[in-house]
């Protein structure tokens, strides 16, 4: 299972990552990654006590949202692959990642209709991830 704690243990980089492209000090984000990896639960997954499906689509969905602010932050078209790659695999090795996207669909709109604008980027992940979904389901 070494294997296994090395995929769930990408989750912990995904969010440092996450968080330096949210624009936090290098010292937060390492924190905060940190802060992921001794949580009680991630402790659980790492030694192969808790495995279930949802843990192994964590890194998945950490990547979706990393890549998502990062495409915010500076638009390049590997980023847009990357983007439906991390997708992808949330959604095939857990059915529930269908709810997380659609709770991130519904606060980007509830962000819209408070704001009354969507970025160029926003807009183009929106359709993207729509039709992503659309033709996987």
């Amino acid at each position: 299972p070494v294997q296994l704690r090395l995929w769930i243990s990408l989750t912990s980089g995904f969010i440092f990552l996450l968080l330096l492209a949210l624009g936090c000090k290098r010292s937060w984000a390492l924190g905060g990654g940190f802060l992921h990896a001794v949580a009680i639960a991630a402790i659980a997954r790492s030694t192969g006590q808790d495995i279930i499906r949802g843990n192994f689509a964590m890194p998945f969905i950490s990547a979706f949202i990393l890549l998502y602010y990062s495409i915010i932050r500076k638009e390049a078209r590997w980023k847009y692959i990357l983007l439906m790659i991390s997708a992808f695999g949330a959604l095939s090795f857990w059915d529930f990642s269908l709810g997380l996207f659609t709770a991130f669909a519904i606060f980007e709109l509830a962000r819209f209709a408070l704001t009354g604008s969507l970025r160029k980027q926003e807009k183009k992940v929106g359709k993207l991830l729509f039709l992503f979904i659309t033709l996987l389901y």
